[in-house]
């Protein structure tokens, strides 16, 4: 059963996030670093409650990986969270809420 693990970054006053470096920089790092169980990725930004919406999103962006299995996702935390947790001050000054899930269907 595959499994899901979201990095949702807070969009608060102070929160300072460079779209461009997060998706040509350290988007690609990831998939390049999880590529080999890996097996889907989404990236949404600004997410609303509707179109007319006025009010400000809770996330800035949310990172979506979808990896084979939890033992995989493991081991690919174990392995490769350091290097991708220091490229955060490259991006943001904020540290991403990270949720995990199992696939249902």
């Amino acid at each position: 059963m595959s499994v899901i693990f979201m990095a949702m970054y807070p969009n608060t006053p102070n929160t300072e996030f460079d779209f461009e470096y997060y998706t040509k920089q350290h988007i690609p790092l990831a998939k390049k670093l999880w590529a080999n169980k890996l097996l889907n990725v989404q990236v949404v930004k600004n997410a609303r409650l509707s179109e007319s919406d006025n009010k400000k999103s809770n996330y800035l962006v949310i990172a979506t990986f979808e990896v084979t299995n939890m033992e995989d996702l493991h081991n690919l935390i174990k392995n490769h969270s350091e290097q991708l947790s220091n490229d955060f001050p490259n991006y943001t000054n904020v540290k991403p809420i990270i949720q995990i899930s199992e696939v249902i269907f």
